[in-house]
């Protein structure tokens, strides 16, 4: 096989590319040639304009993961990002302050933008970006194609009881970032797909192919938005190539995204073999011959690889039979469910870690590992073999180390630092070291956590997790416990929403932290003065993502700034809101509704002026010249965003 074509969405999509890739350049593909071109057909359902740009996020997701350039522990966005005209614009009170694009991913969108503003179809625009990130890669070409040169925008119905018909409409991007996917979605909307049609090339990818294959992106607004370009869900049905699909869907939840939260809004159940019935075989008017499903991950202990399923005229493998369903009606243990056995392993014997050491060789002796297996390191010993023991006084390199306050009690500094963590005295630590020196945390936890794990697999050849830890308080509960800050080839983060409980009740936004989890049963095995820096937790082995895979890492766990409902302490929020410091807003996350602020300011006894009037002055003396008065502050600025009048779009729902 010498073409193959893929249809995608943005960081599932990216990441099987960048696996794909690779197996074709090694040879691990059985009939694939080592210089077979690869064709992705990118959603762009998603984009939007803000800030007057045209943003496409699965576009460009798919180009800088190629390309070597998407930030490895976000899974979107620039490596090495700053956000400077971030906080900039919200000092400004531009919205949306929900939405941020980093100052090097600013460049691409305004290169896009003066390329389509200049007449250029998004299809040219692509290939001109492309030039950059994709031309030259070694190993096998790849060619990016967006799905359509027509504008074409999701929008997801939600409820909304102050609406007339009980629910509203927002851009895909509002549900996804301001929402965070965790109100229902009742409805998917997507405007302008029926008048489109595929972009130059597209057609001809799937019809040419040697093999067509739907990879573990979103089948509801990412695969699905694609098949729906009138004409593409025919070439793909027409195709002489096979086609196969790979499920988003792993253990009962998706790999990456909100597969699960949208698919009972086009009333899919969420499940490997449902999804694979929503895409239908070939033989039966669907578009399969093939479905992968992802067994390996959901049998204890691991190891093994995917199953193959072909697909069955009228439906697709159906695998309820093979897991717990998660409704307390499966196999195993009390009420059905499966009960794992879970050990957690903490050698002693650890010597002391200075800088330089080789982390991975001092537990080799220690433990055997086997796949499936999570290591759990802590982050002081990791930061000791990464040469982060400093000299100098604590509150020195607190201060380096600190972004911005957010309470203080006493000699008690809780800050965030350069982390984004909200932690006391920003992680720095004077235990177990020398008198005068000091350990600061790691440069990139979730770096040092890929590291470790690239070493196990390339001299132990076992595929484990890695998370890295640190201790920090809670907020209204008293001690502390470890948390997860660097994390490699994990799920950080198991979204429950959709499932049912054994009642019948759906979750919406259960979401546990299961990098979290594992760092606190870890230290449960460690102990603060054990010197036991290590430890090995079996019997998650569905966590542990394949080979190649690093996932989001625990990054993904941290809050924007202003995302938090607390950014400040309950002292500094009235302090820093009276100071009215614009630098100080972001962290106070949306600004609140004017009218709860009006009557706030009521039942203080002050009278509100509205923004567009001036209180009354005693008389100026006769002669004398009028002041300008400064406009209302903050101005009602609202951007560019999908609706407005440059870029008129409308999605609307009766009922």
């Amino acid at each position: 096989m010498k073409k193959l074509t893929v249809l995608s969405g943005g960081m599932g999509g990216a990441r099987f590319l960048q696996g794909l890739r690779h197996g074709i350049a090694t040879g691990a593909i059985p009939g694939v040639a080592p210089d077979a071109e690869v064709t992705v057909i990118a959603n762009t359902a998603d984009d939007w304009w803000v800030h007057g740009l045209k943003v496409c996020p699965d576009l460009d997701t798919v180009m800088y993961t190629l390309g070597d350039g998407i930030d490895p522990g976000r899974g979107w966005g620039r490596r090495d990002e700053t956000w400077s005209v971030r906080a900039e614009l919200e000092a400004y009170g531009v919205e949306p302050t929900w939405f941020g694009l980093g100052d090097r991913d600013i460049a691409t969108h305004l290169v896009r933008t003066q390329l389509v503003d200049a007449g250029y179809p998004l299809s040219k625009v692509t290939e001109a970006l492309c030039r950059r990130w994709l031309a030259g890669l070694p190993g096998p070409p790849v060619r990016l194609l967006p799905m359509t040169d027509d504008r074409v925008e999701t929008h997801v119905a939600v409820a909304d009881e102050a609406s007339p018909s009980g629910r509203r409409v927002v851009h895909f991007q509002e549900y996804w970032v301001r929402l965070r996917a965790e109100v229902p979605a009742e409805t998917v909307v997507v405007v302008g797909l029926d008048d489109s049609s595929p972009a130059p090339g597209v057609v001809e990818a799937i019809t040419e192919a040697d093999l067509v294959v739907l990879p573990p992106s979103n089948p509801v607004v990412s695969v699905g938005t694609i098949l729906g370009v009138p004409g593409v869900r025919d070439a793909v049905r027409a195709t002489a190539a096979p086609v196969v699909g790979l499920s988003p869907i792993v253990g009962g939840s998706h790999v990456r995204g909100m597969a699960a939260q949208l698919l009972a809004s086009v009333g899919v159940e969420v499940s490997a073999g449902a999804v694979g019935r929503h895409y239908g075989a070939r033989a039966a008017g669907g578009v399969l011959d093939g479905w992968l499903v992802d067994e390996a991950r959901r049998r204890p202990g691991g190891g093994g690889g995917g199953g193959r399923h072909p697909v069955r005229r009228g439906a697709a493998d159906d695998d309820r039979r093979r897991r717990d369903r998660g409704d307390g009606r499966g196999r195993g243990g009390p009420g059905g469910r499966l009960m794992p056995t879970l050990t957690v392993t903490a050698p002693d014997g650890v010597p002391e870690v200075r800088a330089g050491d080789d982390l991975v060789a001092l537990l080799e002796p220690l433990v055997e590992l086997v796949d499936g297996d999570v290591v759990v390191v802590t982050s002081k010993v990791v930061s000791k073999a990464e040469g982060r023991v400093v000299d100098g006084d604590r509150d020195t390199w607190v201060d380096r180390e600190t972004v911005r306050p957010v309470a203080r009690r006493g000699g008690t500094r809780i800050v965030r630092n350069r982390l984004g963590l909200t932690m006391a005295a920003a992680g720095v630590d004077a235990s177990n070291v020398a008198a005068g020196e000091v350990v600061l945390l790691p440069l990139d936890p979730d770096g040092s956590a890929r590291r470790i794990r690239s070493a196990v697999a390339r001299r132990l050849g076992v595929n484990v997790g890695v998370v890295v830890t640190d201790t920090a308080g809670r907020a209204w509960r008293e001690g502390q416990t470890d948390i997860a800050i660097g994390a490699a080839g994990l799920v950080v983060l198991e979204s429950f929403a959709g499932r049912v409980d054994a009642h019948g009740n759906e979750l919406a936004v259960t979401a546990p932290a299961v990098a979290d989890e594992l760092a606190g049963v870890a230290e449960l095995a460690q102990g603060k003065l054990g010197a036991r820096p290590f430890a090995v937790v079996r019997g998650r082995a569905d966590l542990v993502l394949p080979p190649g895979d690093d996932g989001p890492g625990a990054r993904s766990l941290v809050r924007p700034d202003g995302a938090d409902l607390f950014g400040y302490g309950a002292r500094e929020a009235v302090v820093r809101a009276v100071a009215g410091d614009p630098a100080d807003r972001a962290p106070f996350g949306s600004p609140v509704p004017r009218a709860e602020l009006l009557e706030a300011l009521a039942r203080a006894g002050i009278e509100a002026f509205p923004p567009t009037t001036v209180p009354r002055t005693a008389p100026r003396a006769a002669g004398s010249a009028a002041r300008p008065t400064a406009p209302a502050w903050p101005p009602s600025w609202r951007s560019r965003t999908a609706g407005s009048p440059r870029h008129p779009a409308t999605a609307s729902i009766s009922g």
